[in-house]
């Protein structure tokens, strides 16, 4: 059991509470300085917190924790300009070795006064290997030609199945690949991670999210992703209240797998299924009733 007193504790139920009990897992006690003391302080060791804040613990609503993970290690391309995007490209090139696939995410051209970037841009920074960054949204990507070449996509190749690739005005490839069907054609050529690693960025990523406040998510990663978070349960060291929603496309693993919604505990359940009939805001890739 602990005793915490003299905090400012925000509780939407308890405006003026000032100290709190913790027995376990769970809050026990909630109330004044001199309700909790009086009721408590003879069972365990007050701890003064020198009207320091206590927040509750959130909740995302909306994660991919396994990209999440993998984004540490990525170029940060949430910039206020494409040339500070590139910037960044060519700073992180440098620091690793060449051959290697170079990735980020964050990208938003809405941002830019630039507009969209497109591969000969990248290859002005980044020309000795392939670069692949997703854009804030996760509705696309931006790839220099390198990436294009070992993918396969040429201006003779059709847009995919739900997914297209920009064109100029010559029907060349920009660098521009929109949603899932277009960017899979060079995602599947990346060599992924295995399941150790993937386990190893997520146990490195929750100190992060406790930074922010973060004790729970809802993580829309793939099967991988489960696996590493079952596995992190596994071990008895779940770091955070986990529920798992699943992308359509990986469905069937899961029912295979006889889980369903619900399935779990506190710490790591099931949640719902994840699908979208269209695109997203950011790309423009979304339907809309007007331009």
């Amino acid at each position: 059991m602990k005793l915490f007193h003299n905090a400012n504790i925000f509780s939407p139920d308890h405006h003026k509470s000032t100290a709190l009990v913790i027995d376990g897992q769970q809050i026990i006690a909630l109330g004044t300085d001199e309700e909790i003391l009086n009721l408590f302080s003879h069972q365990t060791k007050p701890i003064d917190l020198s009207g320091k804040t206590i927040w509750p613990g959130l909740t995302d609503a909306h994660v991919h924790l396994r990209l999440l993970a993998e984004s540490f290690a990525m170029v940060d391309c949430e910039t206020p300009s494409l040339d500070s995007c590139l910037a960044e490209v060519k700073k992180v090139a440098g620091a690793h070795p060449k051959g290697t696939w170079l990735r980020g995410h964050g990208w938003n051209q809405n941002q830019w006064s630039e507009g969209f970037g497109n591969a000969k841009l990248l290859d002005s920074v980044c020309n000795d290997r392939p670069v692949y960054l997703t854009a804030k949204s996760l509705h696309a990507a931006w790839v220099n030609s390198l990436a294009l070449k070992l993918a396969g996509i040429n201006e003779l190749t059709p847009d995919p199945l739900g997914g297209s690739i920009q064109r100029d005005q010559h029907g060349q490839p920009t660098g521009i690949l929109f949603e899932a069907g277009a960017m899979r054609m060079v995602e599947e050529i990346i060599p992924k991670p295995t399941l150790q690693e993937t386990i190893s960025k997520i146990r490195a990523l929750v100190p992060e999210l406790w930074k922010v406040g973060l004790v729970g998510v809802h993580d829309f990663d793939d099967y991988e992703c489960w696996l590493a978070l079952n596995a992190l349960y596994e071990e008895g060291k779940s770091p955070l209240r986990i529920r798992k929603n699943i992308p359509l496309d990986g469905l069937d693993k899961f029912i295979n797998k006889g889980l369903k919604t619900g399935s779990g505990d506190d710490w790591l359940d099931i949640g719902g299924v994840k699908l979208f009939a269209d695109g997203a805001l950011g790309p423009q890739t979304a339907a809309m009733f007007k331009p």
